[in-house]
This record gives structure tokens, sequence and C-alpha cells, in this order.
């Protein structure tokens, strides 16, 4: 008896799924190579501090974290101003010297933005601790300007890595960093206790990481001496003027819309009520951000070949492409909406139930800032950057405002909390709103640039 096999039978691919590069195309990509090994060593980390959370949530106390939350959001947003933009411009040259210029000048600027925070803290201290907030950080206030310098120099060092393609040597140093930090924080707390374990460990961190990174521009420095002279570091000053100019406020947005409305909390707020905030936020973010930064890197390589070979098929890839992000991200997030209290009440200790609360009023935000985010460069590939800036400002301003008004007029610190998390996730439905319609075409009756491909396209 004969058998007659059927011909194999081409499996169907699902009608959602984004067509995403292959696993060889990928891993024979040199650039997706260091991207990978960055991810490697960051995830390292993450992992790292994952594993310490909960010995450190009984080391310490709310009120510890609280003022850790107050000191990050204090130093995140002056460290905007370190290098006055500078240290986005050390990729761009095309002469290594120029390039050991820039990092030269950016520590120049640094040391003179230092000795001027640490005049304005010795003369206006009142202003950076809000009377009756966090009033612990009043305690560490000197360690700011420390933080700041260390934080600005290790930023600037990370993109002369970057220019030189020192992928594994930034993975090692995130590791190292996570490494130290946990190490002394975890020290302090089994011997002495109190919030200055959390600050003194986060400044051995960064400069573990300055260590590591600043050997090869040292050595660089002492070959070519010429580098650092007061020609050279004008000549590049004058080149890249637009960096301080034109991108430092538009990072300086962002980062106001990050750490701000911390701030004004850390205001009005007892000093627990932040840092169960700190920690919610932290557990939502850590998981999302990691794996939607990898999202958005394979979302910018995808859409900007099929911008060019095929346009036509950039919006329906868009849609799958939020569509799966929505599918991944709304289990995980379900499951942190109904359990969050009892979850972290087990794993972090019984004092940080009020965390998971939080972290349940947090949930949708972050739900929509995993599926936004990933394709919101999707305005810059299409060339409509003024809308992306446009979007920046009402980010900033309804975010900042919603908990500025809501903290003058003297609400609860769960309502804070709340009209907080209501603001970020308007914000990002809008940029999802937006992005959507500048898809269609339909945004202020304008064509975006892929519409105008196609007809070329069609005309050619």
């Amino acid at each position: 008896m004969t058998t007659t096999l059927s011909p194999p039978v081409a499996k169907q691919k699902a009608p959602f799924l984004p067509n995403l590069p292959s696993p060889k195309k990928v891993l024979g990509n040199q650039v997706v190579q260091g991207v990978a090994t960055l991810t490697v060593g960051s995830a390292a980390a993450h992992l790292m501090a994952a594993v310490a959370a909960p010995a450190l949530t009984r080391l310490y106390t709310p009120d510890d974290f609280g003022v850790l939350a107050a000191f990050t959001a204090l130093v995140g947003l002056l460290t905007t101003v370190g290098c006055l933009g500078y240290e986005r411009a050390i990729p761009l040259p095309t002469k290594e010297t120029e390039a050991i210029s820039l990092v030269s000048l950016c520590g120049l600027i640094l040391l003179l933005m230092t000795a001027l925070l640490l005049m304005g803290i010795l003369c206006f201290r009142p202003m950076f601790v809000y009377e009756g907030g966090a009033g612990g950080l009043e305690k560490y206030i000197w360690l700011v300007a420390p933080a700041c310098f260390f934080i600005s120099l290790y930023e600037a060092l990370t993109y002369y890595a970057a220019r030189t393609k020192a992928f594994t040597r930034l993975a090692w140093t995130k590791i190292y960093q996570g490494a130290g930090m946990i190490g002394c924080q975890l020290g302090w707390g089994l011997t002495r206790g109190g919030p200055l374990g959390l600050l003194v460990g986060d400044l051995a961190g960064r400069a573990l990481g300055i260590n590591w990174l600043g050997r090869p521009i040292v050595a660089q420095i002492a070959a070519f001496p010429s580098t650092v002279s007061f020609r050279s570091l004008w000549k590049v000053a004058k080149r890249f003027w637009r960096f301080p100019v034109l991108t430092l406020p538009s990072t300086l947005l962002n980062r106001t819309a990050s750490h701000l409305p911390k701030l004004i909390m850390a205001g009005v707020f007892p000093p627990a009520i932040l840092g169960h905030l700190m920690l919610a936020d932290w557990v939502l973010h850590v998981p999302t951000s990691l794996l939607g930064q990898n999202l958005a890197r394979v979302y910018i390589g995808e859409f900007s070949e099929r911008r060019r070979n095929s346009p036509q098929t950039c919006r329906s890839f868009f849609l799958k492409f939020i569509f799966w992000l929505a599918v991944l991200a709304s289990g995980p997030m379900l499951a942190i909406y109904f359990l969050s209290p009892v979850i972290f009440k087990f794993i972090f200790g019984n004092n940080w139930e009020t965390a998971g609360q939080f972290a349940r009023m947090l949930a949708p935000a972050i739900l929509l800032q995993f599926v936004v985010s990933p394709v919101s460069t999707t305005l810059f590939l299409s060339e409509r950057q003024g809308l992306q800036l446009v979007w920046d400002t009402f980010y900033s301003i309804s975010v900042c405002g919603s908990v500025a008004i809501a903290a003058a007029l003297h609400w609860e610190p769960a309502a804070i909390v709340g009209i907080y998390a209501a603001a970020e996730a308007i914000a990002y439905l809008t940029q999802g709103v937006l992005l959507m319609e500048t898809m269609r075409g339909r945004l202020l009756g304008t064509r975006p640039s892929i519409d105008l491909n196609v007809r070329n396209n069609i005309k050619g």
C-alpha cells in the first residue's frame, strides 16, 4: 500500500502580527548587537535591584525612601543643565580630537555649574526644601551638588563611549554601578540605617561608573593635550551652539514633566507618602521601560524600512504594532490593578501596602505609556517634529499644573496621587490619538509625509 504524503502547508501568519525582522537579520546587525549588549547590562543591573528590593524595604522605612524620592527628583531636574546640552553633540564630530574637546568642554562647564549650584544652596537653601514637606531632605541637601556632578559627568562619558562603540564597557559599567549601589545600601542599612545610606549608595554607584568610563578619555587627553586648550574648546563651543540653544529647552521641558510633580508632592506630603509612591512607580516602570526601549528600537528600524520601500504599509504596521503592545501589557497591568496591595505587602513587607494602592492608581497610565511610547517616534520618522513639541508642552503643563493645583487646594495625598495618575493617563491617551490621526492624514487637514512618498512612487 502506497502512502501519499500531502504537500506541506505553509504556516499562516496571524492577521495582526507585525512583520518584524528575522532573528538572523537582527543577530547579523552590529548596531542591534550593541543594543543587545547594553540591554543585557541594564537587565542585569535591574535584576540585582529587584532581588535586593525586598531586603531594602525591610532595612529602610517609607520615610527613608521618601527622602530618596525627593532627592532624586531635585537632582534629576538640576542635571538637565549640567553640561548645557553639549554632551549630546559628542558623537557627531568627524575628528576624534574634536570629540575629546567636547568632552573636556562638558567637564569645564560642569565644574562651573556645580560651583554655582553650591553657592546657590548656601545662599538660598530654603528654596530647595519646602518647610513641612520632605523635611528629612534638608539634612542632606549638601549632597545635591556632588550628585549632580557625578550624574552629568557620567552622562557625558556615556555619549563618548557610545561614539567609540564601547558597548561592552557600558554594559559592565551598569553592572558595576548596580552592584556598588546595592552593596553600599545593604551594608549601611544593616549597620546604621537611615536615609543617608540610600543617598550615599546612589552616589557610590555613580562614582564607580565614572571611574570605569573615564579611563579611555583621560588617556586620549594625555595623548592629545592640545584638545583641552582654550582655542579648541572655544572652537567646538561655537560649532555646536545649537545644542544649548535649541536642544536644551526641549530636554528641560521633558525633565520638568518627569520630576517637578514629585518635587511639588515633596512640599506637601509626609516623607512616607512619597516613599510609597517611589516604590510603586519603580516597580511598574522598570520592566515596562526596559522592554519598551527594545520594542521602540525594533519599531524604528522596521517603520523606517517600510517608509523607504513600501510606505503604503506604514499605517497598517503601526496599528498592528500598538495592538500587540496592548495585548502584551494588558494581562500584567490587570493583575497589578486587582492584586497589587496584596503583592506589595507580601514581597516588600507589611509597611508597604500603601505602595500597592498607589500602584493600582498608576497602572492605567503605565499601560497607556507602554503602548504609546515605543511608537512615539512616528512623528519624527514622519517629519512632524512640531507636533511632538506641541505634545511635550501639553504633557508638561497638564501633569505639573494638575499636581500644583491639587496641592494648592490642600487635597489629601491619595487624591493628589490620583490626579497625577489621571493626568499622566490623559496625556498618553492624547498622544496616542495624535499619532493615529497623523497616520490617517487627518490632523489639521494635512497629509503625513508618508502619503507624499506614496504619491511620488506612483508618479515614478
